[in-house]
């Protein structure tokens, strides 16, 4: 089965940006047939289970004298048989007299027909602490410029005086500007120092004292920065900086020795 994921966009309406097939077991049991290597995983159960299954034990005279020197293939592939294919080969053998056994050793492909004269099948119960599966693969395939291209439509916003990109802080590129409101009285300075402390705890921040004030926010909301840290006078007299969110442009005072946890919190 196959399943597609759509996104809306105001340009081009529903489009598909996510395929997603179903592939069960085929590929993998497909390249085990090739192979010849088992590529099922053993499961342990909680608890072992009492189950009743068969055992198969080969007339080896019989086996030996129609196909001679493939008995031991033979016995080493009932051997790695799992409760499952035994199940089905006794119940073929029942239903039709034959089962029709397939081995794959060096990429060659050998069938042999297993009549009931040549095994003895015997009912038992058997403790069993868990079962080989062959898992199911889910294959996902997904448009990356599609998905980045909504997401961007979807965050894009305008508003009289400014365009900004109302992306989760999470998604954010760029998570916090740092900027000194002037490039004087060590504010530069601090503002740097704000940044790489940021850099060390893992957010990503970007210095930037070029132009106005008024315009470096405009270039953090454009590309979707979340939060603006600015140093001014105000830090030299009680040592607080202003941050500001993007979306609202409110502003809060907040201590330097506090502002990276306070970033880190509104970053969760």
């Amino acid at each position: 089965d196959c399943w597609d994921a759509e996104i809306y966009t105001e340009r081009f309406g529903w489009i598909e940006c996510v395929g997603i097939a179903d592939r069960t077991d085929y590929d993998l049991r497909s390249h085990m047939n090739h192979s010849g290597v088992d590529l099922r995983i053993f499961v342990e159960y909680e608890e072992p289970k009492e189950v009743e299954t068969y055992e198969i034990e080969l007339n080896y005279r019989e086996v030996g004298r129609i196909f001679k020197k493939d008995l031991k293939l033979i016995e080493e592939t009932l051997k790695e048989m799992d409760r499952e294919e035994i199940e089905r080969m006794v119940r073929e053998i029942r239903e039709k007299g034959k089962y029709i056994l397939k081995v794959e050793r060096d990429g060659e492909v050998k069938e042999f027909q297993i009549l009931e004269s040549y095994i003895r099948i015997r009912k038992v119960v058997k403790k069993i602490r868990g079962e080989k599966i062959l898992p199911h693969v889910i294959e996902p395939s997904y448009g990356i410029d599609r998905i980045l291209y909504c997401l961007l439509e979807q965050a894009y916003r305008e508003e009289e005086d400014r365009v900004y990109l109302d992306l989760k802080p999470k998604v954010a590129p760029v998570k916090v500007g740092v900027f000194p409101l002037v490039n004087r009285d060590n504010l530069p300075e601090i503002a740097m120092d704000i940044k790489e402390k940021l850099r060390r705890e893992g957010i990503i921040a970007q210095y930037d004292d070029r132009g106005a004030i008024g315009r470096r926010y405009m270039r953090m909301d454009e590309i979707g920065t979340p939060f603006c840290i600015t140093v001014d006078s105000g830090t030299l007299e009680d040592g607080t900086v202003t941050v500001r969110y993007r979306n609202t442009r409110e502003q809060e005072r907040v201590k330097i020795e506090e502002v990276v946890d306070y970033i880190k919190n509104k970053l969760k």
